[in-house]
């Protein structure tokens, strides 16, 4: 008998680990500095060209709050595909400190997100995963992504 385990890549920001669905992946980018793009919310990094494809890049510290990280050697992006208000399918990208593995999990290490009160906003949080005594955040991309928060659409 097989157990089933869902995949998830992990990846880093400022020392804290957080993983997200590896079905939402399409690639991971070496670090490349993105055109600013004015008037644009202070957590959007700007945008890149991949392919012929110009996607907005998300400073993924800012959009949860955090505070910015010094961009380094490990530092890349995730591209990733998210659905839209409208149904259809958009590429973004979102800067992290480094991408660390990929997790087999098992419905047993994944816990709900723990209440925190009134004053927290845990929509970007989808579970928690608990593995070999490290706690791994999950985070609900399609809420963090949504497109009515980002100024700007996919240009063909």
């Amino acid at each position: 008998m097989s157990i089933k385990a869902d995949k998830y890549l992990s990846f880093s920001l400022l020392d804290e680990i957080y993983a997200l669905k590896i079905s939402l992946v399409i690639e991971i980018l070496a670090w490349r500095p993105a055109i600013m793009v004015p008037r644009c919310q202070d957590w959007v990094h700007g945008i890149i060209n991949i392919r012929g494809k110009i996607i907005p890049v998300i400073d993924l510290n800012m959009r949860l709050g955090l505070d910015s990280s010094e961009h380094c050697k490990t530092t890349c992006i995730i591209v990733v595909e998210v659905e839209s208000s409208d149904e259809s399918k958009v590429l973004m990208g979102f800067v992290v400190d480094a991408v660390l593995d990929v997790l087999f999990v098992e419905d047993k290490h994944r816990e709900e997100s723990p209440l925190f009160g009134d004053e927290f906003n845990s929509e970007f949080v989808e579970s928690v995963i608990r593995m070999n005594e490290i706690t791994k955040t999950l985070l609900n991309l399609p809420k963090i992504f949504e497109d009515k928060d980002i100024l700007f659409k996919e240009a063909s």
